[in-house]
């Protein structure tokens, strides 16, 4: 018993400083829009990537000095009518929808879709297994799609064997994201 206390701890221990819970807000100026706030954790690194052809931005998120992942936020282009279109019943169709398109290449025959909510945040997501990676592909994609305001959002998180902490901790990234005005 004793052992599995002292296993916990260090699990636990490792886990804080690995993925510390209090990052640092990192902004991303998302043209258009305003300015997404992110708190990114102190071992992450993220860039906004800026497509020359007027397509909508991505934010970018890795790792430091840690085992490979890539969390993407892509903002998707949506006009003002599509957007009020947008309610909690429609992002989660959609996100269903594409969970019955992956399970084409994944491990699982189905996939269940979770919410995702955040002050102001809505969004649904799942979880999934490749079932034949290359060999520089993830073997695990968390992916959904989110509603920020007046912002529709598309992200996954790419991760490998182990990395479970990775995956809730950029889930807990993006239930906290907020939108200010200003570019």
């Amino acid at each position: 018993m004793k052992k599995i206390i002292v296993c916990c701890s260090a699990f636990c221990v490792l886990s804080v400083l690995a993925f510390p819970q209090d990052g640092s807000p990192r902004i991303f100026a998302i043209p258009g829009y305003g300015q997404l706030l992110l708190q990114v954790p102190e071992a992450w690194k993220g860039e906004l990537v800026q497509p020359a052809d007027n397509r909508p931005p991505t934010v970018i998120i890795t790792p430091v000095n840690t085992a490979p992942f890539k969390v993407m936020i892509n903002v998707g282009t949506v006009t003002p009518e599509v957007m009020q279109e947008l309610d909690a019943e429609t992002l989660r169709q959609m996100a269903e929808s594409a969970a019955m398109n992956a399970t084409a290449h994944t491990v699982e025959k189905s996939l269940a879709v979770k919410e995702l909510t955040g002050p102001a945040l809505r969004g649904f997501y799942f979880s999934a297994s490749e079932r034949a990676p290359g060999e520089n592909d993830f073997l695990f994609m968390t992916h959904g799609i989110a509603r920020l305001e007046n912002m529709m959002l598309v992200f996954s998180i790419y991760t490998n064997a182990g990395q479970e902490a990775v995956v809730q901790a950029a889930l807990e990234m993006l239930r906290a994201m907020t939108l200010r005005p200003g570019g």
